[in-house]
């Protein structure tokens, strides 16, 4: 009779340990393998480095983190936002991003957007390590570890920036009302009729041809502004384009040629000279507001105007700007299609 009590009494502490181990009516222990890794995505949780003694939360400045917190209901609540396969943003609950100097852990209210101005000249950099992107891993003895990939840098059990052989084990306690993450709708309502033929192919319709890295194109971009996919969001991947086009999108030449405001491109030739357009080519406001692009006209008449329906040649990508599909790898779903071939955004044939 003992020994049976005594199991029982090892499987109710087994049960606590995996269960919700930091006291909180709310907190959810997540044991951490190779499959939540990826699992997390999108969920909401309070983070601690040392066994849960302690909770990541923001300073009392809101420009740093310190595990101040004693419980996870008291710790920032952050939202996993995915960027790739294991590689998440931390998204706190006032819209703060968790991020790393190398040395501490830092807060910031926006993370650096890869087009900049650098002696005059515009600079894309597609391939910029953002300061703000972490990678979840599955350490050999079942813990999680935070790499801070910008620095190579792991969270310590102290909240500092270590080396790997230093990392802490990091718990991950479930949490809820987490901020919602800047993102297009689908705004797509209605039923889908699947039809499938006897001998299996299906029935339906597929947009062929779409310039879906006009962004990058044309000498390293900069021509064509808005790009279908951006691991930090649609903040970034449909920004204002006042960079690339210049105030009032005068410096938009290509963008010229395609609506109705130039009829000839040697008209264009006295504008490249002075080095902008002669009057307004379009507002240059990106997400959320999109004033004039990419779903209205630059200029009364353009091909994009509502009072001047797409000619036939652009009626498969005015139809297919009516759904925002996203594209990302793996369970993100994080920023898509610009929904329309004019102004800022690429052209579609």
């Amino acid at each position: 009779m003992r020994i049976f009590s005594q199991l029982v009494c090892m499987g109710v502490l087994g049960l606590s340990l995996l269960g919700c181990s930091d006291g909180s009516d709310n907190g959810l222990f997540v044991a951490p393998d190779e499959a939540t890794v990826f699992t997390v995505a999108n969920g909401c949780f309070a983070i601690s480095p040392d066994t849960q003694a302690g909770f990541i939360t923001a300073s009392a400045s809101q420009e740093a983190y310190d595990l101040s917190a004693d419980r996870a209901e008291d710790a920032s609540r952050f939202l996993l936002r995915p960027s790739d396969l294991g590689k998440y943003l931390f998204y706190d609950e006032s819209g703060g991003y968790l991020v790393s100097d190398g040395l501490t852990l830092r807060r910031q209210s926006s993370l650096t957007p890869d087009i900049s101005e650098v002696d005059g000249k515009v600079v894309v950099q597609d391939r910029l390590q953002s300061e703000g992107e972490w990678q979840l891993l599955a350490a050999s003895d079942g813990k999680f570890q935070l790499q801070h990939i910008k620095t190579n840098t792991y969270i310590g059990v102290d909240g500092s920036m270590v080396a790997e052989a230093a990392a802490a084990d990091v718990s991950l306690v479930k949490q809820s009302e987490c901020a919602t993450f800047p993102e297009l709708s689908l705004d797509a309502t209605g039923d889908v009729t699947v039809t499938e033929f006897e001998d299996g192919s299906v029935f339906g319709f597929v947009e062929t041809h779409a310039h879906l890295f006009t962004n990058l194109g044309f000498g390293g971009g900069g021509v064509f502004h808005g790009a279908p996919f951006h691991p930090l969001g649609v903040e970034h991947a449909l920004s204002d384009c006042t960079l690339n086009h210049g105030e009032d999108g005068r410096k938009d030449f290509m963008g010229a040629t395609f609506n109705a405001g130039v009829g000839d491109f040697n008209e264009l030739l006295p504008a490249i000279y002075a080095g902008e357009l002669m009057e307004k080519d379009h507002d240059t406001q990106g997400y959320p507001q999109f004033t004039s692009w990419p779903a209205a006209p630059c200029r009364p008449g353009s091909l994009a105007s509502p009072s001047s329906p797409p000619t036939a040649g652009r009626s498969r990508s005015w139809a297919s700007s009516r759904r925002a599909p996203s594209t990302a790898p793996g369970p993100t779903t994080s920023t898509g299609w610009a929904p329309s071939p004019r102004c800022c955004s690429w052209p579609s044939s």
